[in-house]
Order: C-alpha cells, then sequence, then structure tokens
C-alpha cells in the first residue's frame, strides 16, 4: 500500500526477480479466486482534483530480438464477455482520441491492421461497422 505524503504520495513497483541461470525472469500474475461468480479487476489512476490523472500504460519491454505481445481479450465461455476500446466522455472540451495503428519499421514493413469478425458453427456472424458520432442540436434533419 502505498504512503502518505503532502506533496507526493508513495509509490508501489511490482518487478519480478531475475535468474542468473536461465534467459527468463519471473511472470508476474494478478487474477481473483475461483468461485461460483468472480470479483472484478480493476487497474486505473485515482481523480485528479486540480490537474490531470495519470496514464495507464499497457506494454512489452524491449528485447534483443523482439518484443512481447500485448494482448487484450477474454476468455473463451458459453457467453463471453465484451471488450470496449474507448475514451472518456469530455464534460467541456474534446474527448480523447482512440487511435489503431501498427508500428513504425526502420529496415522492413510495417505491421498489419485487421478488424475482423469470429467465425459461427451454427449461426450468423456479426457485422462491422465504422461509423462517426451525430452532432446533437445542429439544427439538422
Amino acid at each position: 500500500m502505498g504512503g502518505h505524503s503532502t506533496n507526493l504520495g508513495g509509490s508501489i513497483n511490482i518487478k519480478s526477480g531475475t535468474s542468473d541461470s536461465s534467459y527468463l525472469s519471473g511472470a508476474i500474475q494478478i487474477e481473483t479466486a475461483e468461485s461460483k461468480s468472480t470479483g472484478s479487476l480493476t487497474l486505473s489512476t485515482g481523480m485528479a482534483s486540480e490537474g490531470a490523472s495519470g496514464n495507464v500504460i499497457f506494454g512489452s519491454g524491449q528485447g534483443e530480438i523482439a518484443s512481447g505481445a500485448v494482448s487484450i481479450g477474454s476468455s473463451a465461455s458459453n457467453v463471453t464477455g465484451a471488450i470496449l476500446l474507448a475514451s472518456g466522455k469530455a464534460d467541456q472540451d474534446r474527448s480523447g482520441t482512440v487511435k489503431i495503428e501498427s508500428g513504425d519499421s526502420t529496415s522492413d514493413v510495417t505491421g498489419e491492421i485487421k478488424i475482423a469478425t469470429g467465425q459461427s458453427m451454427t449461426g450468423g456472424t456479426g457485422s462491422v461497422t465504422i461509423k462517426s458520432g451525430e452532432v446533437e442540436g445542429a439544427g439538422y434533419a
């Protein structure tokens, strides 16, 4: 648990150990316990009363040969959970940008961007919709 200070709160650093005899460091796994229904797992920054709140960054470290993948998804089930990637609602100014892009490459081709629905064994597949928002109260018919 972080400490308390008048100017700066305490930091928490969770880091796995290193290994002298192999190439792998230890893994870190955070999960709720198994139960009939499990609790939620929330990772967020606190509310900033006078400034901007901090960033939440997911990423893999730099590797000599390759960096690891970052995966976000729900597990297999009878009905799987939805994945929402959205910026928050802005009360007074512009909301944040949602940006999906492949990385730059200095020596080879860049990565692909694929947007697709999954396969269905018995029913139809979902649709892919790309749509901009509507302007409320602009007087358009």
